[in-house]
């Protein structure tokens, strides 16, 4: 060291330089490459995540092809149970998607697009009520089909304006490039508003226009599915995109049919006795493009997490090499990288793990706003997630207890009596004990409610279902079926003498007068008694249909009495 001259000394020390400016610079173009690709990665995953999009698809898959209205027009063509059993889910699973859609909705233009398909969604539930009675009447599907039309013009108009929505803040659902934006699409053309509703209505309208529709929905559906097959499908997605495209050949072909029985005078139930498709491979199809969009996502988010810790890594390095060249220059960019980019880096990684976990508690603070960096933006977004997932929860949770209960009694409801009989009967066949289901019918009730009002009806209701509460045992099960209308399941009875018991009971405590104001309203009660023995295998529809005679027959038989089903 002594022998060296300055000039050597100085080029030695340039040279140093020279090599730490060269890999500092490296590094540095290396790691904004990296966070570039990073933040497209990120921009692209919070798009595709975003949970309004999945909300919006989700709608389209209750609605339409194999949801409400495709089991709506199916109930009115087949009038079978085991439809009106799916219709009743599918409404249901509207609903709750909506609701999980308004607890996360800010802007004017979403809450009324919501209101207007919620609003469909009760005339749908209100005409649900009118075909039950209709088929029970033996009506034919024309003449129901005549009584139960339902404009669909606002709740379409409500489901574009939500699409204008999301495609305005995420303009990653306008490109047509990208496999789930055509999922989304031929999901929409296929049902509510799109193809399988016109085929329905052809069937039981018999007017052209719904022909002309049904036709041009699926010839967009096949541009959609030849777009689809030029992004490089899996071979799950190209089988998917056969099933489709050969149901919607099957739906083309049917239409023809169709055109027959118009022109040899069939009725709607012949028509459609002769063009029944199963649909079940394409639903099938349709799952196969959601999940595959899902593993996408799932993937885009392993590269994400491998790009964080990639970069995280080379920064290591960065700061190694910058120590050994310089200890000054080291320190310096010790603190900054420590400032910039570890402790963002680490923290939004923890962030995730623990928000991957299901762990919303983990805190996170806002990043420096003034720094307008990309980091802060990557925090407060996390942050944003994590408020849309605590609501999300929080809304499925009120949804899941509305569910169940009654709202204006407090009673079971026809969801939480459906699942309590199973168990019951489940119960009663390990401990050998019979149970007996009461149908419970108020009478006179409809006109106290005409002359009085609304809110003398509910008192009435909230008064029955105190009795109620008071007359039967806690191991018994109350429920309100609807209206004026209740079902009791008694565990554990052991003879027809002590139910009438019961129910004689229950007659004398209803027929008390309520107070209203000035007045005092009095209603009776008839009731229909119907036994389950054990070992007996009836069904819940059937121990109901029995029950309902039995109520039949007290109410013939002068009301405010109880008959048995024999």
């Amino acid at each position: 060291m002594n022998n060296l001259s300055l000039w050597k000394l100085s080029l030695i020390i340039f040279s140093l330089l020279l090599i730490f400016s060269l890999v500092s610079g490296y590094s540095s173009i290396y790691l904004y490459t990296q966070f570039t690709k990073m933040e497209t990665s990120w921009s692209l995953f919070r798009a595709q995540n975003n949970e309004k999009a999945r909300l919006h698809n989700s709608l389209y898959a209750t609605l339409g092809y194999g949801g409400m209205i495709h089991n709506f027009k199916n109930l009115i063509l087949r009038k079978d149970i085991a439809t009106y059993v799916k219709l009743e889910r599918s409404m249901g699973a509207v609903q709750e998607v909506v609701e999980q859609y308004l607890a996360l909705s800010s802007s004017p233009a979403e809450r009324l697009a919501l209101n207007d398909i919620e609003i469909m969604l009760v005339n749908y539930q209100n005409s649900l009520d009118l075909v039950r009675e209709e088929m029970r009447n033996n009506s034919s599907s024309s003449e129901i089909d005549s009584l139960v039309k339902v404009k669909d013009e606002m709740a379409l108009r409500g489901l574009r304006v939500l699409a204008n929505e999301i495609i305005d803040e995420h303009p990653y659902f306008e490109d047509e490039s990208n496999k789930p934006v055509l999922s989304i699409a031929i999901r929409s053309a296929l049902g509510y508003g799109g193809m399988i509703h016109s085929f329905k209505n052809y069937i039981l309208r018999k007017d052209k226009k719904h022909r002309k529709k049904a036709l041009e929905s699926i010839a967009s559906i096949e541009v959609i599915i030849k777009k689809y097959l030029q992004l490089d499908p899996s071979t799950g997605e190209r089988t998917a995109l056969e099933d489709i495209a050969r149901m919607l050949e099957q739906y083309r072909s049917n239409i023809e049919l169709i055109d027959q029985g118009i022109e040899n005078n069939l009725t709607p139930e012949e028509i459609d006795g002769k063009v029944k498709i199963d649909d079940s491979y394409a639903l099938r199809g349709l799952h196969t493009l959601n999940q595959d969009t899902i593993q996408d996502l799932e993937e885009k988010s392993l590269q994400l997490s491998l790009m964080l810790k990639d970069l995280s890594y080379r920064e290591r390095i960065n700061s190694i090499a910058v120590i050994c060249s310089s200890i000054s220059l080291a320190i310096f960019i010790y603190f900054v990288f420590r400032k910039k980019i570890i402790t963002p880096i680490k923290r939004i990684s923890e962030i995730m793990h623990e928000m991957a976990l299901g762990n919303l508690d983990a805190y996170s603070d806002f990043y420096n706003k003034v720094d307008k960096t990309e980091f802060g933006d990557m925090e407060a977004s996390l942050q944003v997630f994590k408020k849309n997932e605590i609501k999300r929860r929080e809304a499925e949770e009120e949804i899941r207890d509305l569910a169940l209960a009654d709202p204006l009694t407090g009673l079971a409801n026809r969801n939480q009596f459906k699942t309590r009989f199973n168990e019951m009967v489940s119960l009663a066949k390990r401990e050998e004990k019979d149970l007996t289901l009461l149908a419970i019918d108020l009478d006179n009730f409809k006109p106290i409610n005409d002359e009085y009002g609304h809110a003398a009806g509910d008192l009435i209701l909230i008064s029955v279902a105190k009795q109620m509460l008071l007359t039967f045992r806690e191991t018994d099960l109350v429920a309100r079926q609807g209206g004026d209308e209740f079902l009791v399941i008694m565990y554990g009875t052991k003879g027809i003498s002590g139910v009438i018991k019961t129910v004689e009971r229950l007659i004398s405590a209803i027929g008390s007068p309520v107070p209203f104001g000035k007045d005092e309203l009095s209603i009776g009660v008839s009731v229909g008694i119907n036994q389950h023995k054990y070992g007996d295998e009836s069904n819940l529809d059937l121990l109901i249909q029995n029950a309902d005679k039995a109520l039949y027959k007290a109410k013939n038989s002068g009301k405010n009495t109880y008959s048995v089903y024999n």
